[in-house]
């Protein structure tokens, strides 16, 4: 988003915390042995990302389209997200 957005949202004051939530996120996804929690906090900043684009009226292609790559990305470098075991 850009920054008028998000201060038309209410969440300018949030920015850094946003950035920094989302670099630490896609940094514990790039590392083999992190990667199962960074899947988990990317979907859940990405599920954030979808609901903020949903109320603010934005399309919500991107981010979904993102988070089903993470899920994919996860999901080959982990099999174990997907057995019922």
């Amino acid at each position: 988003m850009h920054p008028e957005q998000m201060e038309q949202m209410h969440l300018g004051g949030w920015r850094i915390i946003i950035a920094i939530g989302e670099i630490v996120s896609a940094l514990l996804f790039i590392f083999p042995k992190t990667n199962k929690l960074g899947t988990v906090l990317l979907s859940s900043y990405l599920g954030g990302a979808i609901i903020i684009h949903m109320t603010g009226g934005m399309s919500i292609l991107m981010p979904a389209a993102i988070l089903i790559i993470v899920w994919l990305t996860g999901i080959i470098r982990n099999p174990e997200f997907i057995k019922l075991k």
